[in-house]
C-alpha cells in the first residue's frame, strides 16, 4: 500500500510518539517495521493488521484529531478505508443502505434507538411496509431482521 505525503507524516508522528514508550520484544519490532515502511512511504500486506490496531485506537479514542487537528483525522480515515478492515466496514454500510433502499417512498410511522450493550444500539424502522431492525457496533452496522406487513 503506497502512502500519501499526509498519510506517511501521521503515521510517522503516531509511531515516533509511541516506539519509545514499547518494551524490546516482538510488539516493538512490529512498530518498528511499520515505522520504518511507513518512513520508505509503502506498506506491505502483512503490517496492515498492526496499522488497523494503531489507527483504530487513535480514530475511536479520538487522539488522532484531538493532536493531529480535522486534517490529520481525515488522512487516517482515508489510509483506514484502505486495510481490510475498513474495506469491509465499508462493505457491510453499503449492504445495510441498499437493503434500505427498499424503504425509498415507504412513509415512516416510528424511529427509535436503544442501547444494545457497550458500544452497541440498535436502530428501528417502522414504514407503512414493514420493520427494519439495524445493530449497530464497533464492527459496523448490519440489519438484524425485517419484518414485512
Amino acid at each position: 500500500m503506497t502512502l500519501s505525503d499526509d498519510e506517511r507524516d501521521l503515521l510517522l508522528s503516531e509511531l515516533d510518539g509511541m516506539l519509545p514508550a514499547l518494551p524490546p520484544g516482538p510488539r516493538r519490532e512490529a512498530f518498528q517495521s511499520l515505522r520504518d515502511a511507513a518512513e520508505a512511504g509503502t506498506l506491505e500486506p502483512e503490517q496492515l493488521s498492526i496499522l488497523e490496531a494503531l489507527l483504530r485506537a487513535g480514530l475511536e479514542s479520538g487522539r488522532l484529531r484531538a493532536v493531529h487537528s480535522a486534517h490529520g483525522e481525515m488522512a487516517a480515515l482515508r489510509l483506514y478505508r484502505r486495510t481490510p478492515a475498513g474495506r469491509a466496514l465499508h462493505a457491510a454500510a453499503a449492504a445495510v443502505t441498499e437493503a434500505l433502499q427498499a424503504l425509498s417512498g415507504a412513509c415512516l410511522d416510528r424511529i427509535t434507538v436503544e442501547a444494545a450493550g457497550p458500544s452497541a444500539h440498535t436502530l428501528t424502522l417502522e414504514t407503512d411496509r414493514g420493520r427494519v431492525l439495524l445493530r449497530i457496533d464497533p464492527t459496523g452496522a448490519r440489519i438484524q431482521s425485517v419484518e414485512v406487513t
